[in-house]
């Protein structure tokens, strides 16, 4: 399991702005031509599929599909990456969206609302990897790749800066990465299961609820929609892509026929009805923009129809039944797993002189119950340590707090390490440390003096090695000096009123000036 330490960035990044402005494209279906044995292969699983005898993990005992799900996360900047929460927040979309759970179900226009259904299926993020390993369901690969092109696909090979799939006929493979050409995602159908090409490719720019999203593309809409193309459906006005004189057929009986995509840069969802004009004649309700597999932007999306489920249902049993037939990859391998899920560190502020505090998140991946564990952790070869009590169900999680952190210097590192008591051993010690290193900007081993925490409420101090400060005034931002203390080493600030001040520090050499905020 990959470990990994979040760099929180203070400004906000041009370049994001930049590509908002820039011609958004929802999704390519893609109809590639199959190779004769792509062809083969497809041919021989739909017609074993009628012969599988089905496990009982076929479905759950409430009747619903659970399709494991692994989201390979392909990153180059700190603005590509997805956190853990991130891949959380869309796994709650997923669910919301395909069982009808949706907050927005109330925006389904009326005379659809008897059309919608809850397609019974959920997806779980996997707990055992293909070697039979523990797993969050969760990959990181760093790339060199600034983009990656649809028509390609190397997002799915590791030799082309990608990531080679996990096993297509046990897991929903998801790829986040930085597409190009302003595209927010695509799937290739149809293809035989086990083809590498076999998987849904999402924008990191509209993936989950939070993050650098896109503003039209922030709802996680755009992973159901791949998923439900992944799951045999067609976009609503149909596979042909002339616009010219057609009237577009999905292939489903209970969605109306539709001219083209629905256009998502409107400053509003179209209103209801909205017809297309003829030949493509949609009476007595007009387009059905608020389905998952329109062009509509997220706020507009949020219903699949009966029909879409069956054939949603159909795509399972014929082409994707290898998913639940002895497949163990939501069975957590051991009794006995503490997982070191993620580390973060905020850099940025730490870098910057303030005191911060390392955050871990520890998850149970073990089918028994955790009660205690020892973290033990060393930040510039100072050991602490600390014991955390109650009790951690299995597939749970917890957030812990280190100790507060502070080190002018320039190099740094930082292990941690979790380990279960003795009496109940952990089966698989591989995912219980972390060990990072990292360097605070260059520039900042020639600034040596810093005050901190700004804002700062209590006590104000400084770091450094410039000679001895002579003396601190403070200064309003009029200009009018408030208060001035001599020699100081640490500053009690309650004696200075709330707001905002300019801050002289005089050594014998030099005065520093430094801008802060006071606070209560």
């Amino acid at each position: 399991m990959k470990i990994w330490c979040l760099l929180f960035l203070l400004t906000i990044s041009l370049f994001s702005f930049a590509q908002e402005e820039e011609e958004l494209q929802r999704c390519v279906h893609s109809h590639k031509a199959l190779s004769d044995e792509e062809k083969t292969l497809m041919r021989k699983q739909e017609q074993s599929a009628s012969q599988r005898s089905f496990s009982t993990n076929f479905r759950t005992e409430s009747n619903v599909y659970q399709i494991p799900v692994v989201v390979h996360v392909v990153y180059r900047t700190s603005t590509e990456y997805v956190s853990y929460e991130q891949v959380l927040s869309q796994i709650a979309v997923l669910n919301q969206d395909f069982r009808r759970k949706n907050a927005d179900t109330s925006l389904t226009p009326a005379p659809f609302k008897a059309l919608a259904a809850d397609a019974e299926i959920e997806f779980v993020l996997a707990k055992q990897d293909p070697a039979g390993n523990p797993t969050d369901g969760v990959t990181y690969t760093k790339t060199s790749s600034s983009s990656f092109e649809y028509a390609m696909d190397y997002v799915k090979y590791t030799t082309r800066g990608g990531i080679d799939p996990w096993n297509q006929n046990k897991y929903l493979n998801i790829y986040v990465c930085n597409l190009s050409s302003g595209l927010l995602g695509y799937v290739n159908t149809p293809l035989p299961v086990g083809s590498t090409r076999d998987g849904v490719v999402v924008s990191y720019r509209v993936f989950g609820t939070f993050g650098n999203l896109s503003q039209y593309f922030n709802k996680g809409r755009t992973a159901t929609h791949e998923i439900g193309h992944w799951l045999g459906l067609f976009h609503v006005w149909g596979r042909n892509t002339s616009t010219n004189t057609r009237c577009g057929d999905d292939e489903v009986n209970d969605t109306p026929h539709q001219k083209s995509e629905t256009d998502y840069k409107p400053v509003a969802c179209p209103a209801f009805p909205s017809f297309d004009a003829a030949p493509c004649l949609n009476a007595p309700h007009g387009r059905m923009f608020s389905n998952f597999l329109d062009y509509s932007r997220d706020a507009c999306m949020n219903i699949f129809t009966k029909g879409q489920v069956a054939k949603m249902h159909d795509t399972l049993l014929l082409r994707r039944s290898l998913l639940f037939i002895s497949n163990n990859a939501l069975v957590p391998p051991f009794e006995n797993d503490l997982s070191l899920v993620e580390v973060r560190f905020d850099t940025a502020s730490f870098c910057s002189g303030q005191l911060v505090s390392p955050r871990l998140r520890v998850a149970n991946k073990g089918t028994k119950d955790v009660n205690s564990f020892k973290i033990k952790s060393v930040f510039n070869e100072v050991s602490d340590s600390l014991t955390w009590t109650g009790t951690l169900l299995s597939g749970e999680d917890t957030v812990i707090l280190l100790s507060s952190q502070s080190s002018y210097q320039y190099a740094h590192s930082l292990k941690v390490n979790i380990e279960l008591p003795k009496s109940n051993p952990d089966n698989y010690i591989r995912n219980n440390s972390y060990n990072y290193a990292f360097n605070c900007p260059s520039y900042l081993a020639y600034e040596p003096f810093v005050v901190y925490p700004n804002p700062v409420e209590n006590i104000l101090r400084m770091k450094g090695n410039k000679s001895k400060v002579l003396s601190a005034t403070f200064y309003s931002l009029e200009g009018k000096e408030i208060v001035r203390i001599a020699n100081p080493v640490e500053i009690d600030i309650s004696i200075i009123p709330p707001g905002s001040y300019v801050v002289v520090f005089e050594t014998e050499s030099e005065k520093m000036r430094h801008q802060l905020i006071v606070i209560r």
